[in-house]
Formats: C-alpha cells, structure tokens, sequence
C-alpha cells in the first residue's frame, strides 16, 4: 500500500504495529500501515501487545521513544512516576536526557578527537566515562525494561515441587557447598561482630539470640581444625539452610565492612598490611550472594512464609545495595522486586495485624519481633517511597491497621514501665524510631494510593511538599542532632553467650531522624524538580504565562532543596554528624545515602545545563546585561558541584554519579559542555545508523525544543536563584571560584 494512501485514510492506534514492536523501532501508529513499514515495504500488523506492555501503554511508559519526543502524549500521573533507577529521573528532563544522548552516540568521536587536539588529552577520556555511564542509566529505560510499578513477579519463585528424597538431596548438596565457603570459626567470629556492633545497629532485622543459639549448633570446627563442618539433620533442614543463608549475608557484609574500613581509615600501615594479609586469607566471595539466592529458591519461600525467611530476604538487598551495580543482572533480580517480594511475605505473614505475645518469661525481643519485622519493611519501603511516585507495595490500609488506634504506643509505654535489660532498653528503642518511619510511609502511601483524575493530580502534587514538610515538623519538632547532647555516649549492650555488643542508643536515635529528614528532602526536591520539568514542557506546548511562572517558581524550589539536601551531606562528610557515626558505619549507610546523593546530584546537573544553555544563548544574542549575573550562577553552581563531588568521594563505596560529576565539571573547565550536544545535531549518515536506536529514543534537537521557558527566565528570578545559591553555608566557605578552577 502506497504511502500517499495510508495518509488518506491515516488513524492512529494507542499501541505499536507488530514489526515496530519486535524490532524495538518507534512506531508512527497509523492505520492501515505505519510510516516504518510503508517505508520497507512489509507487512503491518496491529495485534494487542503482551500484557505487561499494554499496562505500560496505559501509564504512558510505552513506546519507541521519550513520551515527550514523539508518540501520543502521556498521562498527568505519567510526568510524576520515577523511582530508584536513575534512568527513570533522567528521562523526564529534556536537558540532561540530550545531553547523556549524544554523549553516548558521539562519545567515541569526541574522545578521539580531544585527545589528539585538546589542551588536555585527558578530554577523551571524559568523553568516554560520559558514554559508560550514559549507556549504564538509559539502557533500561531504553527498552522498556524498568517501569516503576507493581512488578508482577517476585524473584526466587523456586523450582517445581519435588519429592522429599530429592528435596532433601538438594538440600544436602546445597549445604555442602555453603561449608565449603565458611571461613574458620574464629574469621566467622570476627566478621559477625564488625556485623552486630556497626551494621546490625542501623538494619536490626536479625533476632540475634535465636540466630546465635542455631548458628552454634549447626557450626562446629572439624577435628582436625582445618575449617568447619555443619552438622546436619534430616528433620530440620529448611530450617538449617535459612540460617546458613543468613550467616553467607552477615559473614559478606562484615568482611566487606572489614576490608573497607582497612583500605579508607586506617593509618598505620603495617597493621594495614597485617590486616589485608589476615582478610586475603578469609576471604568471603561475593559468589555466596548465589548460593543465598539458590537457597530461597529451593525452600520456595512464598509458599511457607517463616521470620527467618523474610529476615534473609532484608538483608540480601542490603547486601546487594552495597556491591557493583552488575550483581543486579549477576542475580537477575532488580532492587524494587526484592522490596515487593519482602512486602508480600509481610503480608502473607499478616504481621501488619500488629499481634503481640503474651509468654511468662519471653523477652521484649522476642515479644516485639515480628512487629520489628513490619517496621524493617516499612523502612525498605519508604526508601522505594521517597522516589517512586504511583506505585506502593505496602498499602496504607496496612499501616493504618498496624497501628489500631495507636495501641501500639500504649503497648510501648506499658513495656517501658517493666524492669527491663540491657538488651530490652535497645531493643524498645528500636522500635520507637522505626515507628517514625513509619509514620513517614503512611503519608507516602496516602499520597501515592490516592486515585484522581488528570485534572485534579497537578494540584494535589503542587500542595504535597508542604504536606509533607507539616508532617517532618510534627513528628520531629526538634530534629537537629546535637553533638553536645547529654547521654549522647551512654553504652548499652546486647548480650550474647560469648562476647558483648556495644550500642550507643542515643547516637542511633539523632542517625534515625537523621535519615528520615534526608528522605523528607529528596522526596521534596524529587516533585519539585518532576514540576519543574512538567511546566517547562507546559510552557513549550502552550506558551502560557501562568506555565512560565511556576517553572521559575519550581526551578528556584529544586536548587533550596539541593541546598539543603548537600548542606546535610557536608554535614554528614565533615560537620556535627560525621562526630555521631563510627567509620565502619558509613559502610552500612551507603545503602541509604548512595540514592540522595545520585538524585540530587542529577538534578543539578539538569540545572546547570540550563544555566550553561542560557549563557552561550545571550552570548550569541548580545544581551550583556544578563552574562555578569549568569556568570556569578555558574561559578556558584561550579562551587556546588565540586562540594558535591567531595562528598560522594569521601564515602566508603562511591556512588554512581560521581563518575559523571567528576567529567562535568573537567568538561565545565574547558567549555567543552555542549560539545556532544552540537556534534549530535549534524551526525553523519554512518554514525546515525549505528546510533539508531539512541536517536529514536531521544532525536536530536529535544533540548532546544524544551528551551523556550529557560530563555524567558526573568532578571529577578535569576537574582533569586543567585541568593540562594549564595545562602548555603560550603559556599561562603569555599576557596573555589570558575575563574581560579579554570586557571
């Protein structure tokens, strides 16, 4: 059918022709043939997709390409979906999204051509991270792969049911290969207390006098010494091999803790090589997160929902949170499937009905631990919450429950009036500030359950951020940690049968506010940035003054809320925090910080291109009455970047912008920012066939048709932007300027 007639008779469909689809092509989505496929002359084909793409469709995350370059446009609630794959963030921003584009199609070209003609040849290798690290976050989002909802599948779903002489078969062959990784008993002794004294202390998910008591029946030194032998028994094995699981995750993250601390912190070198030497030796390889995956799924988990079973699957994701971004793909489980897989068998376990036992004798552990369970997931959850924006896996209804007319509260207060242990007081404690997460992911679920219609989402997403900012106030009216607290140092302990774990609670509590208050932020900066780049879209569409207002109004909310959120980490790095946590701790907490700091960081990298786009615009146009302001910007913004460069640097394990934040700002040196951009604007036919597929999902020239909202920006604005740069307090501090960086 010759292409002049489909155009007579084009209608368009909401979903992409059969060959489109298949071949990951953006579809035109014109009946009776599509543009593609009249173009190569085959058959077009109009057939439902499989159902996991049609809810995509619905949400507005299907397609060949960015909703906003071509295809149908897509839903209000669509604009305010993200989550905790950065790809999700960096496709709603038309800036950021060209510029990591062309970074990855003419990232080659430019490397080679820098490092023969540029001043300094490391531009090429600039160019090149750039082009990783671009590949790394669009690749998912490219193909449809990370779409932020209820995922559908919950990992580790088990082989098919056998026969008990094969089960236990596997069983035996599986714990016999979990022996053969387990250090001597005295590696395992000190790996599990660098565990307990600075990783257990901020994810307490574990019932450590029930662990301990197994682990010293299961794990005994052979007669020879040479290593361990687990004993096994017949009538007990699901339960053996769940704690061995357990014990391959603490035995990793306390050899990793171990091993961090040794490279980072310490200073004498001689027991820096003793040290190496002596963890060389008992290594715990990061192939023992197989085996813990290999052994949920023979215990088929979902099918008998136990403590230990969902204690295991909170500290797998801690774990795999603090390994390479590829063990994501080495397991074949993403981070947001763990959450709703922990949630599920919460659930399933109906630990939200908030039961608490009543035994002669129980300790406040053992009475309180499947409501810490809740609490455990809760957290997991407000993490996942504080991006995500649509999608909930603990459901408010739950929350509501588990709190029963905050009974639970009284229950603590009546415990608190006990005469109660070291190990009680630790562990009432626990429990009063997870429940203050817990509150938090109530008003998360709230706002993201709400079902509205398009018309009434936008201002119900505009009123959230105060909202939310009501609740931090009530629920922590006094939220600042002081270093020069009373009690600040006070040691409880946490007894076990051979050795003492040390808690500094009151640390704990000020690290726990602490925490919440940076997911406050993030949430906040996260919908103001997600309003920014809705209205700067608005504006293109529309030309609508009110449009331009609230982008100004948003793009100024956006920059105070990355203040706040990197004067927090300059406190965390070097200020009154940094005095509350021990080094080995900060292992722990790259779970939670590495996310802030990846956003945040995104988001001002957005920020200043805008910023660098508008001054090579009036530089062109001659407006010279603006450039001294847009230079004071910059050099603020440069100011910005190196502070938030330094933080990510100092952590324990880097997060993964600081790759793409140490190129910035080299490229930001030698005003070689839009390089890539221009490059990409003229590609050669050979470089746009082989890049095809990067065009497709975001053309060349989206940038410059999103800009006409940052060029109408007015002279006030632009001063205000100023003025809060200038109000935070590393920027006042800081010997950097642009022009001694650039010199």
């Amino acid at each position: 059918m010759s292409r002049s007639r489909s155009n007579k008779q084009k209608q368009n469909v909401t979903f992409a022709c059969r060959s489109c689809r298949q071949r990951k092509r953006k579809c035109s989505r014109e009946k009776p043939v599509c543009q593609r496929c009249s173009r190569l002359g085959i058959t077009c084909v109009y057939e439902l997709p499989p159902k996991h793409l049609i809810k995509s469709v619905k949400d507005g995350n299907g397609g060949g390409g960015v909703a906003g370059c071509a295809g149908s446009p897509p839903s209000m609630r669509w604009h305010f979906q993200t989550g905790v794959d950065l790809g999700l963030h960096v496709e709603k921003d038309p800036f950021l999204l060209e510029f990591l584009s062309s970074a990855i199609a003419c990232g080659p070209t430019l490397a080679r051509c820098h490092h023969t003609q540029c001043v300094d040849p490391n531009c090429g290798r600039w160019w090149f991270s750039l082009m990783l690290e671009g590949h790394t976050l669009l690749d998912d989002v490219r193909n449809n792969t990370v779409v932020p909802s209820r995922t559908g599948r919950l990992p580790f779903g088990g082989d098919p049911l056998v026969g008990p002489e094969v089960f236990s078969h596997m069983c035996s062959e599986l714990i016999h290969e979990i022996q053969q990784v387990l250090p001597s008993l005295d590696a395992m002794q000190a790996m599990k207390i660098e565990f307990y004294e600075h990783m257990y202390v901020v994810k307490p998910a574990l019932n450590i006098p029930r662990f301990e008591r197994a682990i010293e029946l299961l794990v005994v030194p052979r007669p020879d010494n040479a290593g361990v032998f687990v004993r096994r028994s017949m009538n007990h094995q699901r339960m053996e091999l769940i704690q061995l699981a357990i014990l391959l995750l603490i035995l990793r993250m306390g050899f990793m803790s171990m091993v961090l601390y040794n490279e980072k912190y310490e200073r004498d070198p001689a027991k820096k090589k003793q040290v190496a030497s002596w963890l060389n030796a008992h290594a715990i390889p990061r192939d023992v997160l197989f085996l813990v995956k290999r052994t949920l799924e023979l215990l088929r988990i979902y099918d008998t929902p136990t403590e230990e079973a969902l204690c295991c699957l909170l500290y797998l994701r801690t774990a795999m949170c603090l390994e390479d971004s590829d063990i994501y793909k080495f397991l074949g489980v993403k981070n947001a499937e763990l959450v709703e897989a922990m949630t599920y068998v919460a659930t399933r376990m109906n630990l939200f009905s908030n039961v608490l036992q009543k035994v002669p004798g129980m300790t406040v552990q053992e009475r309180l631990y499947r409501r810490k369970l809740w609490l455990c997931v809760c957290s997991a959850n407000m993490h996942e919450h504080t991006f995500r924006g649509g999608y909930t896996y603990v459901r408010a209804e739950q929350i509501l429950r588990f709190f029963d007319n905050y009974r639970v509260f009284d229950d603590y207060q009546a415990i608190s009036q006990e005469s109660l242990t070291s190990e009680d007081h630790i562990e009432l404690d626990y429990h009063i500030f997870l429940l203050k997460n817990h509150q938090f992911t109530e008003v998360l679920c709230d706002i993201e359950e709400e079902t509205v219609p398009d018309q009434e989402l936008l201002p119900k997403k505009i009123a959230e951020n105060d909202r939310l900012g009501n609740f931090f106030q009530d629920v922590f009216p006094d939220s600042e940690p002081s270093a020069q607290q009373e009690n600040l140092d006070m040691v409880l302990h946490i007894n076990c049968k051979n050795f003492r774990i040390p808690v500094m609670i009151c640390r704990l509590r000020h690290l726990a506010q602490f925490q919440t208050k940076f997911n406050l932020l993030i949430k906040q900066m996260s919908n103001a940035s997600l309003l920014m780049f809705y209205f700067e879209k608005d504006y293109q569409a529309t030309e609508s003054p009110q449009s331009l207002l609230n982008f100004e109004r948003y793009l100024l909310e956006s920059i105070e809320y990355v203040t706040q959120i990197l004067v927090s980490c300059v406190d965390y790095s070097s200020g009154n925090i940094s005095l509350l946590i021990p080094p080995n701790m900060r292992f722990i907490l790259t779970d939670a910080l590495c996310p802030i700091y990846n956003r945040s960081a995104l988001t001002l990298f957005g920020v200043v291109l805008r910023f660098q786009y508008l001054q090579q615009t009036f530089a062109r146009q001659g407006r010279m009455n603006v450039l001294p302001v847009l230079g004071e910007i910059l050099d603020r913004l440069c100011i910005y970047l190196q502070t938030a460069e330094r933080c990510m640097a100092a952590e324990t394990l880097p997060p993964r912008a600081l790759g793409i934040a140490q190129s910035f700002l080299n490229l930001i040196k030698y005003d070689d920012l839009f390089d890539s951009i221009r490059e990409y604007s003229s590609l050669s036919e050979d470089v746009s066939s082989k890049c095809r597929e990067i065009i497709d999902f975001c053309p060349p020239g989206y940038l410059e048709r999103n800009s006409a909202a940052i060029k109408q920006v007015s002279q006030e604005t632009l001063n205000q932007f100023l003025q809060v740069l200038n109000s935070a307090s590393f920027v006042n501090s800081s010997y950097i300027s642009v022009q001694n960086f650039k010199s």
